[in-house]
């Protein structure tokens, strides 16, 4: 698979951990700097979300794994918009009744009220888990992205579900890429619960950029198991 392979996953794993003990060891105010809202590292998830719907785009077109392809450019469309409020401050428009309940007064969907409340970590560092964190809209997508990249694929290993998940044109990621990713994210967390704000922040920022990564390369792979056209050559008589 694309970017899946052993020695990939290892680079996946080596940049991931080394960019996460940067935001650790580095001057704060440095890396709040990139990690900022519109900064360098919030443009770069938005474009790996963008990659990732073209990539998903270009396998819908071939008509190869309709499902996942559809399902994934659908979510990196709304992941991107969602990341860039949905372009509000490139064309300056306003949705006065979204932005008055949000917490960021922004037009999204995320920052609502509502559903950004729910939380298990909280900024002192001290847990609280119960349904309703569940709800918070950070944690929704983390229940998602666990599910497709950790639930799908140990459920592949049964062979009835597995069988199930074929029609669908499931691609499980490769068991390297899966550990790699993981791994990451497990010390991601690690830094949140031990780190004080602003840095926690910074943390929580770099994931969302890592979550994009895991995403664009599991995009790649739909976009590759598009066949190329196989030329038939008729035996000579």
């Amino acid at each position: 698979m694309v970017l899946q392979s052993q020695r990939d996953s290892f680079i996946l794993a080596l940049s991931g951990l080394f960019l996460f003990a940067m935001v650790y060891f580095l001057d704060p105010q440095f890396v709040g700097s990139i990690t900022r809202e519109d900064g360098i590292l919030e443009n770069m998830t938005a474009l790996l979300f963008a990659g990732g719907m073209f990539a998903s785009l270009y396998a819908l077109y071939h008509k190869k794994m309709m499902l996942m392809a559809g399902l994934w450019a659908f979510l990196c469309l709304f992941f991107l918009g969602e990341e860039v409020s949905w372009f509000q401050r490139v064309f300056d428009y306003s949705v006065p009744f979204v932005e008055q309940n949000s917490t960021q007064g922004e037009f999204n969907l995320h920052n609502l009220n509502i559903i950004n409340e729910g939380r298990v970590l909280n900024e002192d560092g001290t847990l609280e888990f119960s349904m309703f964190s569940l709800v918070g809209s950070q944690n929704m997508f983390r229940l998602g992205f666990a599910g497709f990249f950790l639930g799908l694929p140990l459920a592949s290993l049964i062979p009835a579900f597995k069988r199930l998940l074929d029609r669908t044109g499931y691609v499980r990621p490769t068991g390297a890429f899966l550990f790699a990713a993981w791994s990451v994210i497990f010390v991601s967390f690690v830094l949140a619960f031990i780190t004080e704000a602003p840095v926690k922040n910074y943390v929580a920022e770099t994931r969302e950029f890592f979550y994009a990564t895991v995403i664009f390369i599991y995009t790649l792979s739909l976009s590759a198991g598009v066949d190329k056209k196989v030329v038939v050559v008729a035996p000579a008589e």
